[in-house]
């Protein structure tokens, strides 16, 4: 079952987020810096491993992430 749904979109961004992931949205996608300490990198990897391809979702992340206050674009220079 692909995870198109909002809340799980929700969840997603807040378990990530919760993993040490900074994550903003830009243009119509987002960027994701990762943690690279262990034991937070193999937690990242593993929740992006559950949840799947989100390629396809790129926009409807970018647009939580704006939602959430999350936007790049917007921030001062």
């Amino acid at each position: 079952m692909p995870h198109e749904m909002p809340q799980e979109i929700a969840a997603l961004v807040q378990r990530l987020f919760e993993a040490g992931c900074d994550m903003w949205a830009v243009k119509g996608g987002y960027v994701m810096n990762e943690p690279s300490d262990e034991p937070a990198s193999s937690v990242v990897e593993a929740i992006l491993a559950d949840f799947g391809p989100r390629d396809h979702l790129r926009e409807k992340i970018s647009d939580y992430l704006r939602l959430i206050g999350r936007d790049f674009d917007l921030l001062p220079p």
